[in-house]
């Protein structure tokens, strides 16, 4: 169901201000005050920009993009954040085949104003957020509440490295580039895998080439149990 839109009035405007200013999260504030996120964006975009609180007086130009279409934009993006401006514009078209038509650059200024900007994407597992997974961690740090904190804990993890490093930036003459020498072949990854206690530091750490699997961390909790005074923990 569409939304419908109103006039924030200014009272709204100064809460959602203030929660910016006090770094809350003034879309909370805004949701609960019936202000739409795109509104709340733009109330915070203005002050940001002209350190305004009140509300433009009405008139001025007419949008290219309207709330609606603005707000269809938003939700889009929301729902796969890796479309490109071309797939938003043909979805939006699609959706909206009667409004006013509108390039990329346009869109790409609009998302600016909605303080959404272009940004290098990071993996998340799908099962990351998964009911199961949620639960796990639940009961996980209700046990650390409960019990974990009152023992002594060793954190256990394990990180990659390539012994084959270079420099990525180096200085020439403007118009020249910068060359370096490299051998034909890269060097072999390497994992180290650590055991750390609050009050001990470092307990117990192995070096392994290639990856770590089930039976390598096996061995490794197995060689840490030698390694240790059991009635230290």
């Amino acid at each position: 169901m569409p939304r419908r839109h109103r006039i924030t009035s200014a009272t709204d405007h100064e809460r959602i201000i203030e929660a910016y200013r006090a770094e809350q999260d003034f879309l909370v504030v805004a949701a609960a005050l019936g202000v739409q996120r795109t509104t709340a964006y733009s109330i915070v975009r203005v002050y940001q920009r002209e350190n305004r609180v009140e509300a433009a007086h009405a008139g001025g130009r007419h949008k290219i993009i309207d709330n609606e279409t603005l707000d269809l934009i938003v939700m889009l993006l929301e729902a796969n954040p890796m479309m490109t401006l071309r797939e938003i514009k043909e979805e939006v078209m699609d959706i909206f085949p009667t409004k006013p038509h509108f390039s990329e650059v346009t869109l790409s200024r609009y998302l600016e104003g909605e303080l959404i900007s272009l940004k290098m994407s990071r993996d998340s597992p799908a099962e990351r957020n998964s009911p199961a997974v949620k639960e796990a961690r639940h009961a996980y740090a209700t046990w650390m509440l409960a019990t974990g904190l009152q023992q002594q804990l060793v954190y256990i993890d394990e990180t990659g490295f390539n012994l084959w490093t270079k420099r990525t930036y180096g200085r020439a003459r403007r118009g020249e580039r910068v060359h370096r020498t490299i051998g034909g072949q890269r060097g072999r990854n390497m994992t180290v895998i650590a055991a750390i206690a609050e009050h001990c530091g470092i307990l117990y750490h192995e070096i392994h080439y290639g990856s770590v699997t089930k039976e390598v961390f096996s061995d490794f909790i197995a060689s840490l149990a030698e390694t240790q005074d059991p009635h230290l923990f």
